[in-house]
Formats: structure tokens, sequence, C-alpha cells
């Protein structure tokens, strides 16, 4: 049985939650909204990663962003 503190933790944690997926929501809509440069919404997040990580192989790349590659 769960206690009174914990019932409240994890309805905070649902309450964070919603409030990060509408946020995330919003921040695509303006991406795609303001971004028109022909550039794939997917290859943004390979580009920020190699911006913070610097220049990586493909496989490395994959590998550090959790692509499968068989």
């Amino acid at each position: 049985m769960a206690t009174a503190t914990e019932l409240a933790i994890a309805e905070e944690l649902g309450y964070q939650l919603i409030r990060l997926f509408n946020m995330t929501s919003r921040a695509k809509a303006h991406l795609t909204a303001v971004t028109n440069d022909g550039i794939e919404r997917a290859a943004y997040a390979l580009l920020a990663h190699l911006v913070r990580c610097g220049p990586r192989r493909t496989t490395a790349l994959a590998e550090s962003i959790a692509v499968i590659t068989a």
C-alpha cells in the first residue's frame, strides 16, 4: 500500500510529465512553423548531438542516439 507521501510524489510526477509533453509539442510546432530550411525534423537530434559531442563516425553516431543497426 502506498503512503500519502508516495501518492503525492506520483501525482506531482504525473503533472510534470504532462507539462513536459505539452512543452515538447509546442516546441515541435514552433520548430515546424519557424524552420523552412529543408532539414528534416529528425536531423535536428543528430545535429544537436554532433554539436555537443563533436565529429563521429556514422556507426558511433547511431549507437550514441540508440539507433539499432542490423
